[in-house]
């Protein structure tokens, strides 16, 4: 049997996949409640699990310890920075366009990503 093919009976797809479904909801909860929270917890890190507020705190890497000591499993769980006013998001590109155009850059509101 062929390494690659070994790799892919290794999987365990169905739960893969399961996981990632859950990630996109609790993803889609935590933009339906930006505001909410930007109101309630202002310049704070928010965590959703399983569609629900699992965590917030000021400080990422401790907010992150404590869901792990609470048993959360934190490679799942959907994090947020809330600042207390939306931020405008500046993505630029460092690949060269063309030589007149040497770098470009989008600006974006990060609620609709």
């Amino acid at each position: 049997m062929s390494t690659q093919r070994k790799f892919r009976e290794s999987l365990d797809l169905k739960r893969m996949s399961a996981e990632m479904a859950q990630f996109k909801r609790d993803n889609r909860y935590l933009r339906s409640i930006m505001e909410r929270m930007r109101e309630e917890h202002p310049d704070c890190w928010v965590a959703v699990y399983g569609e629900e507020v699992v965590g917030v705190g000021a400080n990422l890497e401790e907010m992150i310890s404590t869901l792990g000591a609470e048993g959360i499993p934190t490679a799942h769980v959907a994090l947020k920075y809330v600042s207390k006013e939306p931020q405008r998001l500046t993505l630029v590109s460092l690949e060269p366009r063309s030589s007149a155009q040497r770098y470009s850059g989008v600006v974006a509101d990060p609620s609709t990503i």
